[in-house]
């Protein structure tokens, strides 16, 4: 299937429109929303050569955090493989803290060995990534990353950042490395001009009833079985209920056991994948087939039946890749995962335009080539597992970036007690032919005290269950584009939006029979409502979204208690 343009800049568009007013970044690693930002420092080519070569630095803040961009000539992987350093002088004095050239730097972190030093208390301490908030994306090589700090932290009663202006500078710490700037001074910062942190809480409802809604999480070691951490997993489970479930590191147990445990917890009725294994898939609706991609048990493939009226078959490729240094494992497994879906297709295995995700823990931490292999299927060993193919019937599949439901950050996984910060290493990657309505990272901890209550959750739920967090997607077919005629659902034309894209006035054409009454309910894309208009009969209306931002807008048509139709706009100011 060949992308129209419209499809192009559709999923474009999104890379870069939840952020909220007020809210400045979103760590996501993409870094599209610091295009506004200026650049605070820039610095000359190939003076850092063969090292680091630095290209510049920004750097901006809000009322939590601390956040630099640093931009580089060539990719690199910042939590390993370099001599990198960040040197902050929070009190803008030069005779306190770490005297380096010019400044005293009050805190030091090194990226290549992920250590630190704070020099507030006397005698100076070794820090850990957790004990500043550090948040680093993205975790494989790239030539810019985001960086993160807290603003609130202490040591030894004293504050890290005790006023408004600071100083920083970062170097490559070899013999003749780079820097940036080259001014031993370093560049001034100040928090003068800090926005407040607005964020509305995505709740976890579903979208609508007509989307299916999967989930993704690695248990860590039958987390689900653990006496201890499994009433946390069952709360989790309960608050989410997903139709679909890829579970990862249930070593210990066979589908039929996991089947069983989330009957128990769940209710209803639950099919199993038929490959026992590291991998686990759940789904409310019939599995027609199960494959196994990489053994043992570590990459299967699912062909479930969600619907056989409205919905395309769906294929779902849970995964666990290979951890930490194996970059070479990691490239093989992707490989054979393109190479399957190539053979699958070529031989007929799954059915014409069958709709594709991949999810799981891909453990990206290395070469950023294995995602690019994942998206687009460019093969690096072809010798074994033959020619490039696009996984998604002659397209790209789609990287989903998911937001936290309480803060505007997008890892998926967090250990305070280890060196590595916080990054997203479980992925929902997904076909053309699909929507998703609504994403998110659940992470209990950054919750209201009232959500908590409403969905039946407690405060360390998450980081009981598992190191890994739930990634959830609320999915439905792409009526629009590309997914046959006949599979679109009863009422599909009884709404329609132009122009599309709009600025900013959208009419929205209701046709209800028989003068019946509704309602059209906006929401952006992160599910959150924002508008509604009570609608009867036919009947054109206007919305004025001159107040709202550029992006993804999901009309939807609700009479009674029954969704009757549904559209996708793109508001391009």
């Amino acid at each position: 299937m060949i992308k129209s343009f419209l499809m192009r800049t559709i999923f474009t568009l999104l890379l870069g429109i939840t952020i909220l007013p007020g809210a400045t970044i979103w760590l996501d690693g993409r870094l599209s929303d610091w295009e506004n930002i200026p650049v605070a420092a820039s610095d000359h080519t190939g003076d850092g050569l063969p090292g680091v070569d630095f290209l510049s630095v920004s750097q901006a803040c809000d009322s939590a955090r601390l956040y630099f961009k640093l931009m580089f000539t060539e990719p690199l992987l910042l939590q390993d493989y370099n001599d990198l350093a960040l040197y902050l002088d929070t009190d803008t004095n030069a005779t306190t803290g770490l005297m380096i050239g010019d400044l005293g730097a009050e805190l030091v972190w090194h990226f290549g060995t992920r250590t630190g030093q704070q020099y507030l208390t006397d005698p100076p301490e070794d820090i850990i990534q957790s004990d500043i908030g550090l948040i680093t994306p993205p975790t494989i090589t790239s030539d810019q990353f985001e960086i993160a700090l807290n603003r609130s932290t202490v040591f030894g009663g004293e504050p890290l950042f005790p006023q408004q202006g600071f100083r920083y500078r970062v170097v490559d710490d070899r013999t003749s490395g780079d820097a940036i700037p080259n001014a031993t001074a370093g560049i001034p910062g100040s928090f003068a001009n800090d926005t407040a942190v607005v964020w509305n809480p995505i709740l976890l409802d579903h979208f609508m009833e007509e989307t299916v809604r999967l989930m993704t999480q690695n248990t860590l070691y039958d987390g689900i079985f653990d006496s201890l951490r499994g009433p946390a997993h069952a709360r989790i489970l309960q608050a989410l209920a997903p139709e679909i479930i890829a579970f990862q590191e249930v070593y210990g147990y066979s589908s039929e056991q996991i089947r069983l445990k989330a009957t128990e917890v769940l209710g209803g009725t639950w099919y199993a994948s038929g490959i026992d294994g590291d991998v686990a898939t759940l789904s409310r609706y019939p599995i027609l087939g199960s494959w196994q991609i990489w053994g043992p048990g570590r990459i299967t493939a699912d062909l479930i039946d969600v619907d056989s009226e409205n919905w395309p078959q769906l294929l779902v490729i849970n995964s666990h890749w290979a951890c930490c240094s194996y970059d070479a494992t990691r490239q093989n497994q992707v490989d054979a995962t393109i190479a399957w879906i190539r053979e699958a297709v070529e031989a007929g295995i799954i059915p014409e335009m069958t709709s594709i995700i991949v999810t799981g823990d891909l453990n990206l931490v290395g070469d950023a080539q294995q995602l690019t292999t994942l998206l687009t299927g460019d093969i690096q060993d072809e010798a074994t597992y033959g020619a490039d193919f696009s996984p998604d019937w002659g397209a790209d599949l789609i990287n989903l970036y998911s937001p936290h439901t309480n803060d505007r950050v997008s890892y998926t996984w967090r250990s305070d007690v280890e060196s590595f910060s916080p990054g997203k290493l479980d992925y929902i990657v997904y076909s053309n032919t699909l929507i998703v309505w609504k994403s998110f990272i659940l992470d209990t901890q950054s919750m209201t005290a009232t959500d908590l209550a409403a969905y039946g959750l407690e405060s360390d739920d998450s980081y009981i269950a598992s190191d890994h967090l739930a990634h959830v997607a609320d999915i439905s077919p792409d009526y629009g584009f590309g997914v046959r005629d006949n599979l679109k659902p009863r009422g599909y034309d009884l709404i329609q939006t132009y122009p599309n894209p709009f600025n900013p006035t959208l009419s929205i054409r209701v046709n209800l029979p028989m003068n019946q009454s509704g309602q059209i309910i906006i929401f952006d894309v992160s599910g959150r409502q924002i508008k509604e208009l009570p609608v009867s009969g036919e009947q054109t209306l206007s919305w004025d979204a001159s107040e709202f931002s550029s992006g993804i807008y999901l009309i939807r048509l609700l009479v009674g208690n029954q969704v009757l139709g549904f559209e996708k706009v793109v508001m391009v100011k």
